[in-house]
């Protein structure tokens, strides 16, 4: 059973991200390793949100499809529902493994073509389709979003499939799925809290994250890809070199938060890619330390916000 923990206050009054008021109560820190978990709880939660890719592509509502390119696919909405492909996102099947690289919105029974980064070398599968997901690391999601080909990826992948016996290029979901039983033990150190609705996650010296969902029902459909995905998988490369080992004290936590939230007003003050529907508008902003990722309804509620900073 989940044990509720002690929240701290962390007063975020007078941030405001274009108008928008958003709150949060924080809990303390979970440290494992070199990585800080601290869960998140909104003060506004939002019942109907769109649906997320997980749920879409289980119920074969998102098609995800070949166009011929190496550094694009087709997304196909097949529901009468909104639908949210987070950035980072990893593509299992057509000709080889891909990670979009911007966070997409697609509107009810809209298609949509997006750019994406090869998560696989070599063109192996001959499939015209995406017919699974895998998880994907936190710094690997981070080079995907703020560089252009495959090597800013490549680069960061193959940190993690060197430790695995796999060959030069080696695909990013074998790797997960060779330590899919070592990251699933590390997240039993994890606690996850009753309503919590998000999390903060500092990395060594490296990364903090932060990635909120409209309730704690939706976050708890996504949290197995955070924890495990996200966060597990850097906590596993981090004890196989342990010659570059950052261990992560409490003291920090703190600091390295109310920077992470000061960083994300000026990143959604000066956000100029604004993509904006019927029901919900999408806000991508980029500086030279990180991006940022928000959806907002029509209704001014915060539906959904994911962070990536270097320290």
């Amino acid at each position: 059973m989940n044990k509720l923990l002690k929240p701290m206050m962390i007063d975020i009054k007078n941030i405001e991200f274009n108008n928008i008021k958003a709150q949060f109560v924080l809990s303390h820190p979970q440290i494992v390793d070199n990585v800080a978990m601290i869960p998140v709880f909104s003060k506004q939660t939002v019942d109907n949100s769109p649906r997320f890719m997980d749920e879409a592509m289980m119920n074969k509502e998102l098609i995800i499809r070949e166009i011929g390119n190496w550094d694009g696919v087709k997304l196909e909405n097949q529901s009468d529902d909104y639908v949210v492909v987070p950035s980072g996102s990893h593509f299992v099947g057509g000709k080889q493994n891909r990670g979009i690289d911007r966070i997409s919105v697609l509107e009810p029974m809209e298609n949509k073509n997006v750019d994406v980064h090869c998560f696989q070398q070599g063109r192996s599968h001959g499939d015209s389709t995406f017919d699974g997901l895998s998880e994907t690391p936190v710094d690997v999601i981070l080079k995907t979003m703020t560089t252009k080909g495959t090597g800013g990826s490549w680069d960061e992948i193959s940190k993690y499939t060197s430790h695995t016996g796999q060959e030069e290029g080696g695909a990013l979901s074998a790797f997960m799925e060779k330590t899919e039983e070592d990251r699933s033990k590390i997240v039993l150190n994890f606690e996850t809290c009753n309503n919590q609705t998000g999390v903060i996650s500092v990395f060594g010296n490296e990364y903090i994250m932060f990635e909120s969902f409209p309730n704690h029902e939706v976050f708890n459909k996504y949290r197995s890809s955070i924890y495990r995905g996200k966060m597990a998988s850097y906590v596993w490369k981090n004890m196989k070199n342990r010659e570059n080992k950052q261990l992560i004290y409490p003291s920090t936590v703190h600091a390295r938060v109310d920077a992470l939230f000061k960083e994300m007003k000026v990143i959604f003050e000066y956000a100029t890619n604004q993509v904006k529907s019927d029901d919900y508008t999408v806000f991508h902003g980029t500086r030279k330390n990180g991006v940022s990722d928000m959806i907002v309804n029509n209704q001014n509620q915060l539906v959904y916000m994911f962070t990536i900073l270097r320290l």
